[in-house]
């Protein structure tokens, strides 16, 4: 009989360690979820605040396009300053041949300018004051 008794409480021990083990992963598991949340939450903090830095930093995308298909579209777009800001991008869709045309340089082009593998020849740079 006494084998019997001892057997029960070996049952009884083995019952009760196997419920405190569950017991405590679990909790070990909802620790961990919310505390992985939290880092989570503060992840997708500091990574916004990462991007908002690189927004601030980095140029806009175009918007508009601006094409370029001859002459008088490149005239345009050397004399016009509104086609120099970073909201546009030039598209270069011919080779053209400026015959010698004198233009004031772009003091500064913010856009994309996109050649597309032709080419502008005979352009004329000059300052202000109309020397070349």
């Amino acid at each position: 009989m006494k084998i019997k008794h001892w057997y029960r409480e070996l049952i009884a021990v083995v019952l009760t360690v196997s419920i405190i083990a569950t017991s405590f992963s679990y909790m070990l598991q909802i620790s961990a979820q919310t505390e992985g949340g939290a880092s989570n939450q503060a992840a997708q903090v500091i990574a916004a605040e990462d991007e908002s830095v690189q927004t601030a930093s980095r140029p806009a995308e175009p918007t508009e396009e601006f094409v370029i298909s001859g002459e008088d579209e490149f005239s345009l777009f050397m004399t016009n300053p509104v086609l120099w800001r970073n909201n546009y991008k030039v598209a270069l869709t011919c080779d053209i041949d400026m015959k010698s045309k004198a233009f004031n340089p772009i003091k500064e082009f913010g856009g994309v300018f996109d050649g597309r593998g032709h080419t502008v020849s005979n352009l004329k740079i000059q300052n202000k004051s109309g020397k070349g």
